[in-house]
């Protein structure tokens, strides 16, 4: 309902589905808010989730799930994934911090909100990518 016109709808998706750098996502936020006023949660819901997208591309993160108060992450073999960074951290806090030989990342987040576990997610990856 926030973006009246199906054409404008898809093409504000498309655009945002083929984000490559942070600074579009911004650059779609401000012309959304230009052109249809502030937008609601659910919109600002998509942004955060095509932010976690572009992340978990880049880092070539294959899942991602929740369970049980921990984050995990399962990366493609060929991922750019700092190694030495993340057994260091799992050496820093074995509790938080565990990285399996099969390429899965779990970790214990300090936030369970979603907005909470997105920052923590998107930190991650950036850190270790």
């Amino acid at each position: 309902d926030y973006i009246p016109s199906a054409n404008q709808r898809l093409l504000f998706y498309k655009r945002l589905a083929n984000l490559d750098e942070p600074e579009q996502l911004a650059e779609i936020r401000d012309e959304i808010r230009d052109r249809y006023g502030n937008y609601p949660e659910v919109v600002e819901n998509l942004f955060r989730v095509m932010e976690l997208r572009r992340a978990l591309i880049g880092s070539l993160a294959t899942q991602l799930n929740y369970q049980g108060g921990r984050l995990s992450l399962t990366f493609h073999p060929t991922s750019n994934l700092d190694v030495d960074r993340l057994l260091a951290l799992a050496a820093e806090d074995h509790r938080r911090f565990q990285f399996s030989p099969e390429g899965r990342l779990s970790f214990a987040p300090d936030h369970t909100d979603w907005n909470g576990l997105i920052d923590e997610a998107c930190e991650l990856l950036h850190l270790v990518g």
